[in-house]
Parts: structure tokens; C-alpha cells; sequence
């Protein structure tokens, strides 16, 4: 990830309620950093000799995100919830046994909650699986652009095998008390992997290990990631000037044989249905000849006749 800078927000100590966790999250944040400023050595004292040298040519890059722009970031992953499927065709988003609408990560804790489901619930047929962007979910969950789930609590469940591996390990321990709530939403990242024009961020280690080993590097030398959570990074793009432009979000690989599924069914579903409406249409020519054939239609209009003279 960019550099990290000195936060600029203020910190706040009011009472914030989960709606308001992000923004809990940047301000405390920035003083956190303010208040635990990294010990001077002799190296950290040439690296900040050399920021100041080269604070004139400061990269044009180097900016903080707008809410949208920082939630276009997480458009490219997909994550899962459970539907059921009404009589008009319609999808009705399933709250679990809590009544919380729940978004999963990983394709395995979904199907777990739809099992889970299906055992307590009398229509198993009419439950099933769809996807929604991680950028939508996540502004359903925290409350950000206006978005809210009507008459209804919601969740974001990252990776549970992960989650319970790593625990809190990637929230700063003055936001672990208010975010626990919500849960950890750990990530993982290692500024080993040098990209001016990708800085990726995965949502497990094999993931990281696996893009490590794809991009040229040792297998035998995988980097010791660093944990953080989704919460802090976009409380930095929006606090913190940096190279945000080559952040990239990587959806899972555990993930994607569901995704693919699910895409693979909706694009049969949507060709069914065009296929559907094409015989109907069909059919209603058919049946406009025979009722010419019989009288009880009028024939089509000839056309004109063009004169020639």
C-alpha cells in the first residue's frame, strides 16, 4: 500500500453508533499516529532528509479519494447472499434466523448458511444464491452514501476460516472495541510486491502467495504479509495522499467456481427467456395467417401501387 502519511482528520470522542464506524475509523486513526510516533534512527532520519529533498517533485498521483471513488475500488470483487424466489419471478433477499441480511465473501460460508437455511425453512426449492458487488454491500453494512437496508439489520461476512485465524490482528487496537461489532474484515497486502501500476490487496495469505509465485517471485520466498482491514484502507484513501490509483482489491480464487456458476445459470436463464418471447412471437405470425386464411382477420395492407408514367 502507498506510504502512510500523517493523518489529517480530527479525531472526534463522541458516541458513534455502527453507521458510523468508517468514519470513527479515520478519525482515530489519524491519532493514533500523532500519538505514536515512530522511534528516530539513523536510516528513518536519511529517508525523511531525502522526503524533504524530494518534497518539490511530489507525485501528481499522490491524492486522497472522493467516498465514490473509494468505493469504486471493491465494484470488481463479487460476494454472495441468499434469495428466495417468489411467484412473479421476483428475488427477495433472505435474512438469516437473527433477521439480519447477511453478505458473504467466501462461497463456502454461504452455502453453509443456505444449508443452514434450507433445514428450517418449508420452501427449500425456492431458495437459492446470488451475488452483489462487495462496493454495494459494503455501503449497505456501514451506512455510507445514503444506502440502508429497509426494516432490516445487515452484516458483512469476510472469510470465517480467516477471520478466526487472524482475529483482530489488522484493526488498531484503539478501534477494536468499536468495531468488534461488526466484525473483522481482515486483508492482507506486502509492499514486497513492487508495481507502480498495481498494488494489490488479497482476502486470504495463499492468495497472496499464489500471486507472488505468478508475478515472478520465489516459492520459497514468499513475504510475511501484513494484515489490515478493509475499514482502515478506505479510511486512508479518504484521509490520506497517496498513490491510490494503483490500489487493486483481488477477488478470492475460492471464490470464483460459484461466481461462475451463478453467471453461468443467469445467462441461461436470460437466453431461456429470449427464447421464450422469440417462439411467442413466432407463434402469434402463425396464428395471424390462419386467421387470414379463415376471414376472421383482415389480410395486411398491399402497398401502394408506384405509377410509372
Amino acid at each position: 500500500m502507498p506510504s502512510k502519511k500523517k493523518g489529517q482528520a480530527k479525531a472526534t470522542s463522541s458516541q458513534l453508533d455502527d453507521d458510523a464506524l468508517l468514519e470513527q475509523a479515520i478519525a482515530e486513526n489519524a491519532l493514533l499516529a500523532k500519538q505514536q510516533p515512530s522511534q528516530p534512527t539513523a536510516a528513518s532520519a536519511q529517508a525523511k532528509a531525502a522526503g524533504k529533498a524530494k518534497s518539490s517533485k511530489k507525485k501528481s498521483t499522490d491524492k486522497v479519494l472522493t467516498m465514490a471513488e473509494s468505493m469504486e475500488k471493491l465494484q470488481g470483487v463479487r460476494i454472495f447472499h441468499i434469495f428466495r424466489l417468489l411467484k412473479d419471478g421476483a428475488k427477495d433477499v433472505v435474512a438469516d434466523a437473527d433477521g439480519v441480511i447477511a453478505f458473504y465473501v467466501s462461497a463456502a460460508d454461504v452455502q453453509a448458511a443456505l444449508a443452514t437455511l434450507k433445514q428450517a425453512d418449508t420452501g427449500t426449492a425456492s431458495l437459492g444464491i446470488d451475488h452483489i458487488t462487495l462496493d454495494r454491500a459494503f455501503a449497505l453494512t456501514q451506512g455510507l452514501m445514503g444506502l440502508q437496508a429497509p426494516g432490516a439489520k445487515t452484516r458483512l461476512h469476510f472469510p470465517q476460516a480467516v477471520v478466526a485465524a487472524e482475529g483482530e490482528a489488522g484493526v488498531p487496537e484503539p478501534l477494536r472495541e468499536r468495531m468488534r461489532n461488526a466484525g473483522p474484515y481482515p486483508l492482507f497486502y506486502s509492499e514486497k510486491i513492487i508495481d507502480p501500476k498495481c498494488t494489490p490487496l488479497f482476502f486470504t495469505r495463499s492468495d497472496l502467495a499464489e500471486y507472488w509465485v505468478a508475478t515472478g517471485g520465489a516459492a520459497d520466498a514468499v513475504p510475511e504479509p501484513t494484515v489490515t482491514d478493509l475499514r482502515v484502507v478506505i479510511g486512508r484513501t479518504l484521509q490520506e495522499p497517496g498513490n491510490w490509483e494503483s490500489l487493486r482489491v483481488i477477488p478470492p480464487s475460492e471464490a470464483a467456481p460459484l461466481f461462475q456458476e451463478l453467471f453461468a445459470r443467469s445467462t441461461k436463464e436470460c437466453d431461456m427467456t429470449y427464447g421464450f418471447l422469440s417462439g411467442a412471437t413466432r407463434l402469434q405470425v402463425v396464428k395471424h395467417a390462419v386467421a387470414v386464411a379463415d376471414g376472421d382477420e383482415p389480410p395486411p395492407l398491399a402497398s401502394p401501387a408506384v405509377s410509372v408514367n
